[in-house]
């Protein structure tokens, strides 16, 4: 199954999210990790739409496939491993098919803020700001992307990458800090995250893409046959 209860999976989404936001700048026209936030969103502005593989672990499962994001709110993460299991928003709903079940958990979506995508903008930055302190892990120098405090398990090349970590106090986010790893040409190559009650997860991202045109039916939901569906899962969109 995907993950293996929902404040872990909104938890995975989040992250999801979080990797949009995110575009470094170089380490020596930086003096603060604020700044570097803000340059972050500066950077981050210009790419319409976002592409690129993924590994997913936990200490108990693996997931691989590739990550598709168009501004604002649009997103689909087509997996691999498992085999057909995927992740789609075209900004009303959010809906996670589980081919080992034949189920398709929905999500209608009540606000911008609730869509993967909607964080990378200024209103969702400026929701970071409020939630988070940032500030560099070590230092702004470029380090071996393996030698991130807290990481699962090696995944590719040693890539060398500035790291930065958000902590929050705020328990409702799921989570309590994040270290967000970048390499010199200014993408992200790892998140490591930890949750409230101190399971890790960790994304790594390679072979980025952006601005390549993806079409509007890169993010059309197709239901797969006989599919049960599951609404509201994540919470009661009525209210």
């Amino acid at each position: 199954m995907l993950l293996h209860n929902r404040e872990s999976y909104r938890f995975f989404i989040v992250l999801i999210l979080f990797g949009f936001t995110i575009a470094p700048v170089s380490s020596q026209q930086i003096r603060t990790a604020s700044q570097f936030l803000q340059r972050v969103s500066e950077e981050y502005a210009g790419f319409e739409d976002y592409m690129a593989d993924i590994v997913f672990t936990t200490e108990r499962e693996r997931m691989v496939g590739t990550m598709y994001h168009r501004r604002p709110n649009l997103m689909n993460i087509e997996f691999t491993d498992p085999q057909d299991q995927f992740i789609i928003t075209d900004g009303q709903f959010l809906r996670v098919h589980v081919p080992s079940l034949n189920t398709t958990l929905s999500q209608r979506l009540r606000t911008t803020a609730d869509a993967p995508g909607g964080i990378a903008t200024a209103e969702g930055l400026a929701l970071l700001r409020r939630n988070f302190s940032v500030a560099f892990q070590a230092s702004p120098e470029l380090v071996g992307v393996n030698s991130t405090a807290n990481y699962i398990e090696p995944v590719g090349p040693d890539t060398p990458v500035v790291n930065l970590r958000f902590d929050t106090s705020t328990p409702d986010e799921g989570y309590r800090q994040l270290i967000v790893s970048v390499d010199a040409n200014y993408r992200i190559r790892r998140i490591v995250g930890t949750t409230v009650d101190l399971n890790r997860v960790q994304f790594d991202f390679t072979n980025i893409r952006v601005n390549q045109g993806l079409p509007d039916s890169r993010f059309e939901y197709v239901s797969p046959p006989a599919s049960s569906t599951f609404e509201d899962f994540l919470f009661d969109s009525s209210n």
